[in-house]
């Protein structure tokens, strides 16, 4: 009888450290994912809106503050083709604008245009490389 009781707590202070161990690994591997989530950054599309900028591939190793111009090789996987702003003139400011579009709807509904929000609404879509065309006026010429 005394055996079972020793195997028993020995199997539950095992399985007690096994838990223990878990939440650690998991709590640390949670950690380190996130860092790299904030910190190894990476931009990929294309837009006719920035010359050049068909088809692109940015990649920043420091939470955004640099940003590199990337190509894929077979044989080292990634080539740095330098500072993203020189091989890409106007393409982050471009990046950087769309996100500001795309929170100021998020946050106050479609641009409308007209109204106490019509200047602003024109500026953002301005600064993110969109025209706004008058169909009225465009209609009598």
């Amino acid at each position: 009888m005394k055996q079972v009781a020793v195997i028993f707590v020995l199997v539950a202070l095992a399985f007690g450290g096994g838990i223990t161990y878990e939440k650690e690994n998991s709590a640390w591997k949670t950690k380190e994912s996130d860092y790299y989530r904030q910190t190894y950054l990476q931009k990929q599309g294309g837009t006719t809106l920035v010359p050049g900028a068909n088809s692109y591939d940015l990649r920043s190793f420091d939470g955004g503050k640099n940003w590199y111009a990337v190509e894929q090789t077979k044989e080292s996987g990634m080539k740095i083709l330098g500072p993203a702003d020189k091989i890409y003139p106007g393409l982050l400011e471009h990046l950087y604008a769309f996100e500001t579009l795309v929170k100021y709807v998020e946050l106050n509904g479609p641009a409308t245009l007209s109204g106490s929000r019509a200047k602003t609404d024109k500026a953002i879509l301005d600064a993110a490389g969109l025209t706004v065309q008058d169909k009225k006026k465009e209609n009598k010429k």
